[in-house]
């Protein structure tokens, strides 16, 4: 809430309710979408796994958008968990 009100310029609640809430759908829907990795990562992360390293995820995401993103990036199986904004 912070952030939305500094970007929209707004300290009143309802507003910045309604800003989160649009905000959510569009990237739980949409702008996950639009997530890109660097170059060598799935590489990376596919050598680890096979020499045995558990790897986890903290993310300050919430769940929905950050289990699209491994799913987009076919990424799911190289975690053994994730810790994110709303389920640790």
């Amino acid at each position: 809430m912070e952030t939305l009100a500094k970007v929209s310029g707004s300290s009143r609640p309802e507003v910045l309710v309604l800003l989160s809430e649009a905000f959510e759908e569009h990237y739980d829907n949409y702008g996950y979408k639009k997530t890109k990795h660097f170059e060598g990562v799935p590489e990376l992360l596919a050598t680890r796994k096979n020499l045995g390293h558990v790897m986890y995820i903290a993310t300050n995401k919430r769940k929905v958008p950050t289990d699209k993103i491994l799913d987009l990036l076919g990424w799911r199986d190289f975690f053994e968990m994730m810790y994110s904004l709303d389920c640790y």
